[in-house]
């Protein structure tokens, strides 16, 4: 069964263009663009891993994450946003992995699987 990523983006070409590239990989996906959306998506369905926007218009993304984990403390959550300097408060803070917004695709397809790797005993 193909993996199921949830992206957290509020930037429809940047979600986008993440959703069209994983798609492309063999992954499902689906897009969210709000932190409580997200939460709600992940009430409705189970995930393999989500990648996370800090700089959402509803919430902040570590909110987010602690509410992922609030219902599922093993699901990989990879920070992927171009708010500066939040790397170390978002790996205290649970997340598996950190890119830092633009990054290179393969980073985040490594990244991904070594996420699924990691969580795939959930």
């Amino acid at each position: 069964m193909r993996p199921v990523v949830l992206i957290v983006d509020d930037d429809p070409d940047v979600g986008g263009g993440l959703r069209d590239l994983l798609e492309h990989e063999g992954y499902r996906v689906r897009l969210t663009m709000t932190g409580q959306d997200s939460i709600v998506a992940a009430e409705a369905e189970r995930f393999d891993v989500v990648v996370l926007d800090l700089d959402l218009p509803d919430l902040d993304g570590l909110n987010v994450l602690a509410a992922l984990h609030a219902r599922d403390p093993r699901l990989p959550v990879i920070i992927a946003t171009a708010v500066p300097n939040r790397k170390t408060e978002s790996l205290s803070q649970g997340a598996f992995g950190y890119l830092a917004k633009p990054f290179p695709h393969d980073a985040l397809l490594t990244l991904l699987s070594r996420a699924l790797t990691a969580g795939g005993d959930r």
